[in-house]
């Protein structure tokens, strides 16, 4: 499977041009594959005989480098090459076992601990060294903990991170997800660059730290000023656009 873009990581066949056994010369496209981005045509580097197809029409989710076809030189029968070929694609056993460093390793959620008002960060590196936060002093405003007093804990007793080997969540949070036996659905393949945003958008929370702020507002006004702006410019603004706006204020 070659890099057809600078952030694809895997693709997918859509359509193979080629057939096996047919002739193949430097430029022809041999199918059309699915990036991240787009579905963009794979054109060959080489000359030769397309000998045998290992990723079919539809093959998903094949990572960069991964065996898609193999052509011979013009100098090689094309159908012992396609012998060779199926011995090489098969998976060695001697790789199935996984490794021990590639094993999820997950934070070991702490026996307890006082939530005092504190921030996500702070919150993290209480979890992860397994520490109770009411033997903390605080020096933040109001008696908050900040993450300079958990750090300057950490370091003063030399306390070492929590890891686990066995997944354990981090909150007691258990989201149940509630499907009725007689309920009908049409299941869709998604596209690879939806695949992307989705994954994307996941790593964007979950790897930074972030907590949830809820109030109650009254938009009537701000309604009005929408309609008032899309009257005068012919721009439609959302609500969101006035939210991020004033969060914008807010941070300065």
């Amino acid at each position: 499977m070659p890099s057809l873009s600078p952030t694809m990581s895997e693709g997918s066949i859509v359509n193979w041009v080629k057939n096996e056994g047919e002739q193949v010369a430097a430029g022809d496209i041999l199918c059309e594959v699915q990036t991240d981005k787009a579905v963009i045509a794979f054109e060959s580097e080489e000359e030769g005989v397309l000998a045998k197809i290992l990723a079919p029409t539809g093959s998903s989710n094949i990572k960069v480098g991964g065996l898609i076809a193999v052509l011979a030189t013009p100098d090689e029968h094309w159908q012992e090459v396609a012998a060779s070929a199926v011995l090489l694609s098969q998976p060695s056993t001697a790789d199935s076992t996984p490794k021990q460093s590639e094993k999820n390793l997950t934070i070991q959620q702490p026996q307890s601990y006082r939530f005092f008002s504190m921030g996500p960060a702070v919150r993290l590196l209480l979890q992860s060294h397994d520490i109770d936060g009411s033997q903390i002093i605080s020096t933040g405003p109001h008696g908050q903990l900040l993450k300079g007093d958990v750090l300057a804990y950490i370091a003063n007793n030399q306390i070492k991170p929590v890891v686990s080997d066995q997944e354990k969540p981090i909150n007691d949070i258990t989201v149940m997800q509630t499907v009725s036996s007689v309920a009908t659905f049409t299941d869709i393949t998604s596209l690879n660059m939806k695949n992307a945003f989705a994954q994307r958008f996941s790593e964007s929370k979950l790897s930074v730290p972030h907590q949830y702020i809820r109030a109650t507002t009254r938009t009537n006004r701000l309604n009005e000023l929408r309609t008032e702006l899309k009257v005068d410019s012919d721009v439609d603004f959302s609500i969101n656009d006035f939210i991020i706006k004033a969060c914008a204020l807010g941070l300065r």
